[in-house]
């Protein structure tokens, strides 16, 4: 009898309210709880896909980076080789002095076009380095090209120099502007290498931030 009293004398509408409050509240912490766990599921998608993309453009940049350097080591040979200027339609070269200086300009300019090339390629992809690694990673690439723009400048004044069609006294301009260069070509008799050594630290400065990201 008493206890149908006690619940006789319960406020249904207040109670009403009470579990309808508490089942707010249970929503409420699940929609929290929901949110949490979507938050962290998409921060977790954001660092694999990232991760994915940092692996692909560090991958995309070594080769390219083999490539161009792969190329840049040939070419500091001081020689002209026969292949590099008997493509089709090339001109026949005679022995005469005239001809060999046009024999090595031709040579060297598709030496300098292929690395400027082959540097292009690499370029595209450091705008998307510069987007997503910063600054630091795309100044280490720009070592590289500066020191093909100044293989470049010491071929033109090479070059120039001995150009036979060029006044004595420019020439004599010219090789003395070239004198005061350091010497870009690779000399197999002399251990002593300024520009190949500096090449070198060019590479391994760029490859080392690569295989980092490579690695993640």
């Amino acid at each position: 009898m008493s206890i149908c009293l006690v619940i006789s004398d319960v406020d249904w509408s207040l109670t009403k309210d009470v579990f309808a409050v508490i089942g707010t509240v249970i929503s409420g912490v699940g929609v929290v709880t929901a949110a949490i766990i979507g938050f962290i599921s998409l921060a977790t998608w954001r660092r694999q896909i990232k991760g994915q993309n940092d692996h692909e453009l560090a991958r995309r940049l070594l080769v390219e980076l083999y490539r161009t350097v792969e190329n840049f080591k040939k070419y500091r040979a001081r020689a002209i080789y026969s292949h590099e200027v008997k493509r089709e339609g090339d001109p026949v070269f005679s022995g005469s002095h005239h001809d060999r200086h046009a024999r090595q300009e031709l040579g060297f300019s598709r030496r300098i076009e292929s690395l400027h090339e082959s540097y292009a390629q690499m370029a595209a992809s450091l705008f998307e380095a510069q987007a997503l690694w910063g600054e630091d990673v795309v100044s280490r690439a720009t070592h590289i090209k500066r020191l093909i723009d100044e293989y470049g400048d010491y071929v033109n004044l090479l070059l120039l120099s001995r150009d036979p069609s060029e006044p004595e006294d420019e020439r004599e301009d010219h090789l003395e502007f070239l004198n005061s260069r350091r010497i870009v070509f690779k000399n197999r008799l002399s251990e002593q290498d300024e520009f190949g050594d500096e090449l070198e630290r060019a590479v391994r400065n760029f490859e080392v931030v690569l295989k980092l990201k490579l690695a993640r």
